[in-house]
């Protein structure tokens, strides 16, 4: 049974606030949202909690652009942060060191949220926020700006990831080139070396080895925590995989630990978007180089423990599902049916959580090599 996240209190206040600012009527809302009224107006009321699906069609037909999405879980976007957000968005030149560290908060719900709703649901917010931040950084001077320029970056480090994650590899490659360029600006090492590794894993998801092994290369080179540069070697060791370079993937993945290790030592040095990263990550990330060099047994053992591991929250999200098919088909290759439908079946059910397109298609492409 799923559980459902808890809701601030004012969730079902602050949808019925937006409606009636647009002029809609719960029937007219439950027309755009493809929900009846009836059900809408137990949300409102609070007499029922809403399902991320539903809360995420309620914020894009109100163009709540992801204030009402930061309410519904449970991580700690207090109302200040929410209505400090609202007023820079109408009055930029307000902005402060408060605000800032609101944006700073918000973002981390975000990503937050996008493990148990996909990226789909939460790309037009983000994008929403990143052009009030672009505005930002283009108008704003003095002390001040620095940090803008920093929090601006990290937004459209985050947007990036969703472009990516949902198809959109140009559009992912431009937001990327933006950090680049914004966090230069700032001087901030760790997330250019964050940018560079995600240009790689755009490579990676073009199965282009010599890039994701340069790219991933120049960031392990920068001066960074050891969470991020244990991030680049993994990767850099997926593209020596890739090409078929085993022992130069082992020795990689070897840096890769040993710097997973030191990360572990000092966690609260590491940037707040590698949250997801320890060493259960780079379990499975050993397994899927070991899965193409062929190590079929070893691949579906290391991806098992890997996500055995994971918390469930993570274990539910979509870029997770991706290991779970990958350990799928690794089942199958090595002739444990039951076990690969098993994990199909997660697959799909991931799917269902997160309304992944792009997840979807492999995972029918790969129900179909199983035969049904």
């Amino acid at each position: 049974m799923t559980t459902l996240p808890s809701v601030d209190p004012r969730w079902g206040h602050e949808m019925r606030g937006m409606r009636e600012d647009r002029g809609l009527t719960l029937r007219r809302l439950g027309t755009l949202t493809a929900y009846s009224h009836t059900y809408l107006w137990e949300i409102e009321t609070g007499r029922k909690r809403p399902r991320p699906e539903v809360a995420m069609r309620v914020d894009e037909a109100l163009r709540a652009g992801g204030r009402l999405l930061a309410l519904l879980d449970e991580a700690p976007v207090t109302p200040e942060d929410m209505d400090r957000l609202a007023w820079i968005t109408a009055r930029p030149r307000t902005l402060d060191v408060p605000a800032l560290d609101s944006l700073r908060t918000v973002l981390a719900h975000h990503r937050r949220l996008e493990d148990s709703l996909g990226s789909r649901a939460l790309a037009a917010p983000t994008l929403a926020h990143l052009r009030m931040l672009t505005d930002l950084v283009t108008e704003t001077r003095g002390a001040v700006r620095t940090e803008v320029v920093d929090v601006a970056a990290q937004w459209a480090q985050f947007a990036g990831w969703l472009q990516a994650a949902s198809g959109r590899p140009g559009r992912a490659r431009e937001l990327y080139a933006l950090v680049l360029e914004w966090a230069t600006e700032a001087g901030n090492r760790q997330l250019i070396a964050t940018a560079l590794s995600l240009r790689g894993h755009l490579a990676w998801q073009a199965r282009r080895p010599a890039a994701v092994i340069d790219l991933s290369a120049a960031a392990l080179r920068q001066r960074t925590t050891p969470g991020v540069r244990a991030l680049a070697a993994q990767q850099e060791a997926r593209g020596h995989a890739l090409a078929g370079e085993g022992d130069e993937a082992d020795r990689k993945l070897d840096r890769a630990a040993s710097l997973t290790a030191a990360a572990t030592e000092h966690p609260d040095r590491e940037p707040p978007w590698i949250y997801f990263f320890d060493g259960d990550y780079l379990t499975v990330q050993r397994g899927l180089a070991y899965r193409l060099l062929g190590r079929r047994e070893a691949a579906a053992e290391q991806l098992q423990v890997g996500l055995a591991a994971m918390p469930e929250q993570l274990r539910r999200s979509e870029w997770v599902g991706t290991y779970v098919l990958q350990l799928a088909l690794t089942c199958h290759e090595i002739g444990e049916s039951v076990e690969a439908r098993r994990w199909l079946d997660e697959a799909r059910a991931i799917v269902a959580a997160t309304g992944s397109r792009q997840l979807d298609r492999q995972t029918e492409l790969l129900a179909r090599r199983l035969g049904g």
